[in-house]
């Protein structure tokens, strides 16, 4: 009796802790523009979730701005094409320079968010955070066609979440110095967090550091592709995770050497990073593929118009090459052409033009491949719209398919990896993030709200307490390998005391 009550008790403390952190969701039904905007100014919703419709344009009138209260947005439950916000100038009016401008927590989830505007202009940016530590969190999104960057990050100590999304088309290929997934603007960011997405069709490159440090940036499971100008900026970072990544024709323009140091860019590399100054570093790059098509390859002249000598882009800067030596990790990174299932066609235009000395004149990525949404391609300036990516899958006779750090596929399983263990179980429930799920080594715990964790428990289903741990952090890695496999349930208490609990798998 007294195990089947502590049972019990352990299940009602998952039951009330669902109830007190669940929020009122509202449907906001699409209709004339600035509907949504309505919605969220409207002091009523405020924390609420507002839930858009699947199939219906929702037309901004002005970019969304949150002060005071956390805004999230998410797509209804079930199939069908997500909700694309679109930006609807006004006749002769201004056009906004970003869709969203946070000074407080977001979260978006199951949204097509795109910077071509109802005319067919494109706006610069889809999220600008304009506010200290806050939280963005964007997860099973699809973002495109941005000019300047996805997120723009005015503030500092930001935590930016990335799961189960897909970027495509940011920035346009006659301005390559533009085309950013994240722009720091010399900020320091507490955590980067990209898993399990879709990077692809980038003029500039993932990150641009701007002198601003990394406290935590983590870089799993995902396939990027076609990178033109750079790769991936990090900058200064304490702890960087960039593991079991696909990395196609990163930085395909080349490296260039010139004479000319305002043209020279010689020293520029696919992944980068700085050393702290602490020298607490803690980087782990590893179970990576970084290849380059040959026909990319062989598109690539050895000379540019101007005699300048282009030769191809290393994989890793001195800093990243040392450390993964250091560790071992050489052989884990390696490089093999994959076919994927239904990629993009190639922009061998945007080669060509800019080794001539014509980049202005660039022609804009092509997604023609791609059937556009016959609803969202009818409104405004009936422009292409695409409710759906390539496709990036690939064998499973190949290298890759076995070379991640658990014997699982590397890149994205977007596209339906059958017996990929890493990514399909990325949970994130009351704002406490916990993975992988089965699990059988460690559990990664951390508590999205900022706060920090005081105690963590795990029980077995007969109510029997296995492990105690007392925690002064935001998160933990867990050991479970002492564990017998089962079914277990996990307790987190937070030093406000609100407690979380969920069930994990150790297998």
């Amino acid at each position: 009796m007294k195990t089947f009550l502590h049972i019990f008790s352990l299940f009602m403390v998952v039951l009330l802790a669902n109830n007190l952190q669940a929020q009122e969701q509202i449907i906001i039904e699409p209709g004339a523009a600035g509907v949504l905007n309505q919605a969220i100014d409207n002091v009523a919703n405020q924390g609420k979730i507002l839930v858009l419709r699947r199939g219906f344009p929702y037309l901004l009138t002005g970019e969304v701005g949150n002060s005071g209260f956390k805004l999230h947005i998410k797509a209804e439950d079930g199939d069908g094409p997500r909700p694309i916000i679109i930006f609807a100038p006004a006749s002769g009016g201004a056009a906004v320079d970003q869709l969203f401008r946070p000074r407080a927590d977001i979260t978006l989830e199951g949204l097509h968010l795109t910077n071509r505007d109802l005319l067919g202009g494109i706006t610069e940016r889809i999220i600008r955070a304009s506010a200290d530590s806050i939280v963005i969190k964007m997860d099973n999104c699809l973002v495109d066609d941005s000019g300047q960057a996805a997120f723009r990050l005015d503030g500092k100590d930001n935590r930016v979440y990335i799961t189960n999304s897909i970027f495509s088309r940011i920035g346009v290929p006659s301005n390559p110095d533009n085309g950013r997934i994240v722009d720091d603007r010399g900020n320091q960011i507490d955590t980067l967090w990209i898993e399990n997405s879709l990077i692809y069709n980038i003029t500039s490159r993932i990150i641009r550091d701007g002198g601003g440090a990394i406290t935590y940036f983590r870089f799993n499971q995902n396939t990027v592709a076609n990178i033109a100008q750079r790769g991936f900026e990090v900058g200064e970072v304490e702890e960087m995770i960039f593991t079991n990544n696909i990395i196609a024709n990163g930085a395909f323009l080349g490296r260039q050497f010139s004479l000319d140091p305002e043209e020279d860019d010689s020293e520029r590399v696919i992944l980068s990073a700085a050393l702290t100054r602490s020298g607490n570093e803690k980087w782990t790059i590893s179970h990576n593929n970084f290849f380059r098509d040959s026909l990319v390859v062989n598109a690539t002249p050895a000379q540019q118009a101007d005699g300048d000598t282009i030769v191809q882009t290393l994989n890793f800067s001195t800093d990243v090459l040392a450390i993964i030596d250091s560790l071992g990790l050489g052989a884990t990174n390696i490089e093999e052409n994959l076919v994927f299932a239904a990629p993009v066609p190639f922009s061998f235009d945007f080669i060509s033009k800019h080794h001539a000395g014509d980049t202005g004149n660039a022609l804009p990525w092509d997604h023609s491949s791609l059937t556009p949404n016959p609803l969202y391609s009818a409104i405004g300036a009936m422009v292409p719209r695409y409710d759906m990516s390539h496709d990036y899958g690939y064998s499973a006779t190949t290298v890759s398919y076995r070379a991640g750090t658990e014997g699982q596929p590397i890149g994205t399983d977007i596209f339906g990896f059958s017996d990929i263990s890493s990514t399909k179980n990325l949970f994130v429930e009351n704002n406490i993030l916990f993975f992988p799920n089965p699990v059988s080594d460690e559990l990664y715990i951390q508590n999205l709200d900022a706060e920090v964790i005081t105690f963590v428990r795990v029980f077995d289903l007969q109510g029997k307490l296995m492990q105690a741990t007392k925690v002064d952090h935001q998160n933990l890695i867990l050991p479970v390998n002492q564990f017998n496999n089962g079914i277990y349930i996990l307790t987190i208490t937070d030093q406000k005391g609100n407690i979380s609990a969920r069930k994990f798998v150790k297998q």
